[in-house]
């Protein structure tokens, strides 16, 4: 017989004959009795390698053979019972564990983190997260939670409703900081203050804060006192002496011309200097 043969009547791979042959392992015990009987010996002639037609008893002995493979194939059959009882009981541990702690970690938030933003000087910590973390963690509305861990184990938590966050900008000396988000009315712009811990719709001071007869020559398309265009802000870069924001800003005329350009807003007197305006289109 080949190899294949061999293993094609014994319901195993012709590499495991293969290896037996070159002594690189033993048959199994399960295996020993009908490979005896393919090969037309005893299973006493195959573990002794060699026929034993003389050999007193030898019907006795063949006996004591099967029986000894028979009562090893059992208890080797119990200890795989138990361990595979005791296996099971492990991995439901195990998986149990690994649900909990996947659970507790759901509960945190650290599934919806999308921001860690240390300050320069180290002191502190945004975590912001994508839902509202803090009151209903179960709610489908869009919300951002901003979390800031400040020196000595202090935080402040804040939710923003119907937002989805954009980004988030520490000044230089790590004295303030601004929050972007993304709302139904577009852009939303919120300054911070860790000196006093509070908090500000930059927006509308930006509004407050612009001359718009610098920013454009709204007449005649807003002649109307009084009268002005939504005007879409975005933060691009802190001041290095941290009191200021350069601000881009853009809006559109009653005609449909864009309006575009950059100022310095400075975060402590709310004023606007620098004003930079692009050509019109």
């Amino acid at each position: 017989m080949t190899q294949k043969e061999l293993a094609d009547r014994l319901h195993i791979t012709d590499r495991a004959v293969s290896k037996w042959e070159r002594g690189l392992c033993a048959p199994d015990l399960s295996t020993l009795e009908p490979l005896a009987e393919l090969l037309g010996v005893t299973v006493t002639e195959l573990l002794a390698g060699r026929r034993m037609a003389e050999e007193p008893h030898k019907e006795e002995i063949e006996a004591n053979v099967r029986n000894a493979l028979r009562y090893s194939g059992d208890e080797l059959r119990q200890v795989a019972r138990a361990l595979r009882k005791k296996y099971r009981i492990v991995w439901s541990c195990v998986l149990i564990a690994a649900f909990i702690s996947l659970a507790v970690l759901w509960w945190k938030g650290v599934f919806h983190i999308v921001e860690r933003l240390e300050s320069p000087d180290g002191t502190c910590l945004l975590t912001i997260y994508d839902r509202d973390v803090a009151i209903d963690r179960l709610s489908r509305e869009p919300a951002v939670t901003v979390v800031n861990r400040m020196p000595e184990g202090a935080y402040t938590t804040t939710v923003y409703g119907g937002a989805a966050f954009q980004g988030a900008w520490w000044s230089p000396d790590s004295t303030k900081y601004i929050l972007a988000f993304e709302t139904n009315k577009g852009t939303q712009l919120v300054l911070n203050h860790m000196i006093g811990h509070s908090a500000s719709n930059l927006n509308a001071y930006l509004s407050m804060g612009v001359d718009w007869g610098e920013l454009s020559d709204r007449a005649p398309q807003y002649p109307e006192e009084g009268v002005f265009p939504d005007v879409a802000y975005q933060f691009l870069q802190w001041s290095l002496d941290s009191q200021s924001a350069l601000i881009y800003y853009s809006f559109s005329d009653t005609d449909g011309t864009r309006h575009e350009g950059y100022f310095w807003y400075n975060c402590e007197t709310g004023t606007v200097t620098g004003t930079l305006k692009l050509q019109a289109s």
